[in-house]
């Protein structure tokens, strides 16, 4: 069936084609199976299914647009999964995942201010640290193997999976 496609920013590309802020309509034999699932888990796309001059909007289901957000690296690819974006559940893990963000770049900020931590001050740091994303603020720009090894212990132990 003839599908439409519509970026959320005009002229972002997706298996090579530019799509356009204005819906495009292509035919069913435009773009491979594989390729159409590619263009339906892009978040700056919106495709539609059109069935006998009728839309039907296909996105993600909500289990699949909360491992989109946990998954985000940036408040603004946050800001991009949240357009439109109506569902409680997913609404709540944006701005769950928001939260992380910010605690994470207020850790960079709070590490970059004061570069002059010791490696125990570091160890002792760390053991504190609940998110993975405020341990990678943490490690970036970290050279110190000491630091570094501790930085990693902890991430460990975030990531291991709970009995």
């Amino acid at each position: 069936m003839p599908i439409q496609i519509k970026a959320k920013r005009d002229k972002f590309r997706r298996c090579g084609i530019a799509h356009s802020a204005e819906a495009k309509v292509y035919p069913d034999t435009k773009f491979s199976k594989k390729e159409l699932e590619i263009l339906q888990a892009e978040p700056m796309l919106v495709v539609t299914e059109v069935e006998g001059g009728v839309e039907k909007t296909t996105r993600p289901k909500a289990p699949e647009a909360i491992a989109k957000v946990e998954a985000a690296q940036s408040i603004e690819e946050l800001k991009t999964l949240a357009e439109g974006e109506d569902r409680t559940t997913v609404q709540e893990a944006i701005a769950k995942k928001g939260d992380e963000l910010n605690a994470a770049a207020e850790a960079a900020a709070s590490a970059q201010q004061d570069p002059q931590l010791t490696v125990k001050e570091i160890e002792e740091k760390v053991k504190t640290i609940e998110t993975v994303e405020e341990l990678n603020a943490m490690a970036e720009g970290e050279e110190r193997k000491t630091a570094l090894e501790a930085i990693e212990k902890r991430r460990a132990e975030l990531t291991a999976p709970k009995e």
